[in-house]
C-alpha cells in the first residue's frame, strides 16, 4: 500500500533542501533554544521568529497547508501540559472558575504565561515541522550521529520509523479486509449493527497488538 502520508518530507531543488543536513539540524536547535530563553513578554520577537519560519516554509516550496497543519498536531499535548498555568500565578483577577469545592482564580498574569507557553511550543514544533519537511528522515538521523548522538539510540529510533510503517500498512490491510467482507449499514437495513462492527474492531486491535508483539520478538532474536 502507498504510505507516503507518513513521510512528511516534500521534495524540492529549493535551496533550503540543497542545504546540508547537519547544518539544518544545527540551525533547528539554536533556534528552539533562543525562542525559550526569550522573555515571555517578548512578542514583537516571537513575531518575528514566526515570520522567520514562514519565510524558509515559502523559500522551500513545500506548501503552506502542509507546512502549518503538521505543526497543528501537537497542540492538544501542548494545552493539555499548559492547563494549569493560567491559575497558579498571582496576578490581577480576571474570572473566578467552581469546581465542585475549589475556587480556581484566573489572573492576567496567569494568561500572559499561558499564551507564552502557547507560543513557544508551538515555534518550536514549527522549527522541527520545517526540518523534517526539507530533510529526509534518514537524514535527520545521520546529522543526529554526526553531533554525537549515541548510536545505539538512533539506531532504535531509525528502527522504529520503519518499524511504524509496517505496522501502519498491516492496519490499512486488515481495513480493507474488514471492508471487503461487509457493507456499509444504510438505515439499518443492510450490513451489521453498531456494536457487531465494534466487536470486529476491537478484535482488529487486539489481533494487531498480537502481531505487533509476534514481530518485535522475531526482530529481537534476529538481532541477537
Amino acid at each position: 500500500m502507498n504510505l507516503a502520508f507518513l513521510d512528511p518530507y516534500r521534495k524540492s531543488d529549493s535551496s533550503i533542501h540543497k542545504l546540508d543536513y547537519r547544518v539544518k539540524l544545527c540551525f533547528v536547535l539554536a533556534f528552539i533554544v533562543a525562542v525559550n530563553m526569550t522573555p515571555i513578554q517578548a512578542w514583537p520577537a516571537h513575531l518575528l521568529y514566526l515570520l522567520g519560519l514562514i519565510s524558509i516554509g515559502l523559500l522551500a516550496r513545500v506548501g503552506m497547508v502542509a507546512f502549518l497543519s503538521r505543526s497543528m498536531v501537537a497542540l492538544p499535548f501542548v494545552l493539555m501540559a499548559a492547563l494549569g498555568v493560567p491559575w497558579v500565578h498571582e496576578g490581577t483577577r480576571l474570572v473566578t472558575v467552581r469546581v465542585a469545592s475549589w475556587r480556581v482564580v484566573i489572573t492576567d498574569t496567569g494568561l500572559l504565561r499561558f499564551a507564552g507557553v502557547l507560543a513557544r511550543s508551538w515555534l518550536s514544533v514549527l522549527a522541527a515541522v520545517t526540518l523534517v519537511l526539507t530533510t529526509r528522515f534518514v537524514n535527520v538521523v545521520k546529522a543526529m550521529r554526526s553531533l554525537g548522538v549515541p548510536a545505539v539510540l538512533t539506531s532504535t529510533i531509525l528502527l522504529a520509523y520503519r518499524y511504524i510503517h509496517l505496522l501502519v500498512d498491516e492496519a490499512l490491510r486488515m481495513v480493507l479486509a474488514r471492508e471487503a467482507r461487509s457493507a456499509e449499514p444504510e438505515q439499518g437495513a443492510r450490513g451489521r449493527s453498531f456494536l457487531w462492527r465494534a466487536r470486529v474492531t476491537g478484535g482488529m486491535i487486539g489481533s494487531l497488538f498480537l502481531r505487533t508483539y509476534d514481530r518485535s520478538e522475531r526482530i529481537y532474536y534476529a538481532m541477537l
